[in-house]
């Protein structure tokens, strides 16, 4: 419609290739701009639920996109995830400690691979028998699968299920 001009919360949007208006504080002024910033956070929410389910252990159920130092330290413990953006760096990923476990999705096959971190010894956990690494990773939640197995879980299959598959029985408490 000749013009008309796309509102816009905040500052103006450069180089996108319509008009826009920016409206400072829009979220507070205009109904559409309301409407549009809680459907865009309820859409990122719901995302970040899924991104939990396809990859326990970094919160992102919890954290919702936003960095934590929770999130960190899972992140230098489990590595990158397929869905880390890698073109944002944040603190937790500076000093090219952290090598993603998997590459740029175009670059590599769909198998997933374990977690590799350069110029760290392993986690004490990863050289334990089976039977007690299954209990410590029943008992640790936030190790996220793809850092203790190349296998994934079948749909719906409970995290203690998959740990039993792979590894057999937990060893008791001792």
């Amino acid at each position: 419609m000749a013009g008309s001009a796309n509102l816009v919360d905040g500052s103006e949007l450069k180089g996108v290739g319509v008009p826009s208006r920016p409206v400072v504080r829009g979220d507070q002024t205009s109904a559409a701009i309301a409407a549009a910033s809680i459907v865009a956070k309820e859409t990122r929410d719901w995302l970040m639920r899924r991104l939990d389910v396809d990859y326990p252990g970094y919160g992102f159920a919890v954290h919702k996109g936003y960095i934590t130092r929770a999130h960190e330290a899972a992140v230098v413990e489990l590595g990158l995830s397929p869905a880390h953006r890698r073109s944002v760096r944040c603190k937790a990923y500076a000093g090219g400690s952290i090598v993603p476990h998997v590459p740029h999705p175009a670059l590599v096959d769909p198998a997933p691979q374990p977690c590799v971190r350069k110029g760290r010894s392993a986690p004490a956990w990863r050289s334990l028998p089976p039977a007690k690494m299954a209990a410590h990773l029943l008992a640790t939640p936030t190790i996220a699968d793809v850092a203790w197995t190349a296998e994934s879980r079948v749909r719906g299959e409970s995290r203690a299920d998959f740990v039993v598959r792979i590894l057999g029985p937990a060893a008791p408490p001792a």
